[in-house]
């Protein structure tokens, strides 16, 4: 049987958002434009302001563009030049500011104020393109646009890549964790990528016009690179989406532009991941029906087809994702009355105890789950994700010494090396001293002896100092 994925309603509802602020108005950015582009050559500015802003460009450093702009208006094609340098000034926000210091001994007494109150009026209407309105501009300190940037884009292709690219994140990441956590994520990835933004960019760019969701989309994949089965497949989608973001910048942004905006994403993953590892057990994590399906296919087959399974877990997840606990806690009941015997009730058991703070039947269930006897992968696996948890819980009674080296064992059969090494540790501080630990001793030198093979050697004359006093004692 195929599992019923989880629908990704947050990656849904923040690609309709998307969708409908492109179609329905920045679909038209254009017209503006054009108009102001306009309205700007029948006021005659044009002539007034040119020097002076190929004079701004020099000023700020941008020679070469001062140049080219130059060069493009003095051209034989007259009426086009014109239109793309007049579109290029107006919508300059650092020489819209330096043209707000003049006065009237700049311009003079016959000029200024008919060029003042032209002035005025374009600046509303270049105001009303979207990427200047709601985009985020490093040198505008303006809190509400380090959220609304991330929800514009500069045309239809770049709405459609990040659409499909943010689309196949959450269709993974949701089947980890709640819709709301990864709504609530993406907005808290944006703010952040804003923040770098407004930190590291530097002039003559910081009037650069910033929009698009792939920042928020990365911080995304960051997350999901922690909370993905396969850490090394996780790895991997991060690194390539975020080289393949900073190639199709290359092409339309200037590098001291692509720079900045590297290293805030690349921060903001960097946060994202490490906040994920450490909040990883307090995240109501979810599970998609296919992890149900295969993980618990030696557990009854015959309940695979239960589509009344599927959808109590899937209320039981939605009262807790919104943190309703007493109805979390009745959905749960029942689940345990109905399916006594399933791996995923039981877990959940044990993480809704632990996230209403009762650590005394959180330890039961944890030694209830333990004690199921089994050596699949699946459970093995749920052992070691429960044990991590377990043992950052200070509250927690510390595991009994049997137990320990039950999960050693079981664990160095499937090569959990580092979490072993920290085992280890802990029997040492204990003292002691049991076959069953020479033997996890041995498999754990050999593991590693590629990676680190002092490391090994250090295993191995512990093993001998263990075999040594075994044979002492007996």
């Amino acid at each position: 049987m195929i599992g019923k994925a989880k629908i990704p309603f947050a990656g849904i509802v923040l690609i309709t958002i998307m969708g409908l602020i492109w179609f329905t108005w920045q679909i038209n950015d254009g017209k503006r434009l054009a108009s102001a582009v306009e309205y700007y050559k029948t006021q005659s500015l044009f002539k007034l302001e040119w020097q002076n802003y190929v004079s701004h460009l020099f000023q700020r450093g941008q020679s070469e563009s001062a140049k080219a702009l130059d060069a493009l208006a003095k051209s034989s094609r007259k009426q086009e030049a014109n239109d793309h340098t007049i579109a290029t000034l107006i919508q300059d926000l650092s020489f819209t500011d330096e043209l707000r210091k003049t006065d009237v001994q700049f311009w003079g007494s016959d000029v200024y104020s008919t060029w003042y109150d032209s002035r005025i009026k374009l600046n509303e209407k270049v105001g009303q393109i979207s990427k200047l309105k709601y985009g985020f501009i490093p040198q505008q300190h303006r809190p509400l646009t380090l959220m609304t940037y991330a929800f514009l884009h500069c045309n239809s292709w770049h709405w459609l890549l990040s659409s499909f690219m943010l689309l196949m994140v959450t269709v993974l990441l949701e089947q980890k964790i709640s819709s709301f956590t990864v709504f609530i994520s993406f907005c808290v990835a944006s703010i952040s990528v804003g923040i770098g933004l407004m930190v590291l960019t530097q002039s003559p760019w910081e009037y650069w016009p910033i929009v698009g969701s792939t920042g928020s989309t990365l911080a995304l994949v960051g997350m999901y690179f922690r909370l993905a089965p396969d850490l090394r497949y996780g790895a991997t989608v991060a690194s390539v989406a975020l080289i393949l973001e900073a190639i199709r910048l290359y092409w339309i942004a200037p590098l001291p532009v692509l720079w900045p905006w590297i290293v805030s994403v690349g921060t903001t993953i960097a946060v994202f991941l490490t906040a994920t590892h450490y909040l990883r057990h307090w995240l109501p994590v979810t599970h998609s029906s296919n992890e149900l399906v295969q993980g618990e296919m030696l557990e009854d087959s015959a309940i695979d087809d239960d589509d009344n399974f599927y959808s109590e877990l899937d209320q039981y997840y939605r009262h807790l994702a919104a943190f309703n606990f007493d109805t979390a806690r009745e959905k749960l009941l029942k689940l345990e009355q109905n399916y006594p015997d399933r791996l995923i009730v039981m877990e959940q058991r044990y993480h809704f105890c632990r996230l209403t703070s009762d650590a005394t039947k959180a330890s039961e269930q944890f030694l209830k789950i333990a004690q199921i006897n089994r050596t699949d992968r699946r459970y093995i696996m749920l052992m070691h994700e429960l044990y991590q948890d377990y043992c950052h819980q200070p509250d927690f009674p510390s595991l009994p010494d049997s137990l320990l080296m039950s999960l050693m064992l079981s664990f160095a059969q499937f090569e959990l090396w580092d979490t072993l090494k920290a085992m280890i540790e802990l029997a040492r501080e204990r003292g002691l001293r049991d076959p069953m630990i020479l033997k996890v001793l041995l498999m754990l030198a050999r593991g590693i002896e590629k990676q680190d093979e002092k490391l090994s050697s250090s295993y191995r004359n512990m093993a001998a100092s263990l075999e040594r006093q075994l044979k002492d004692l007996s």
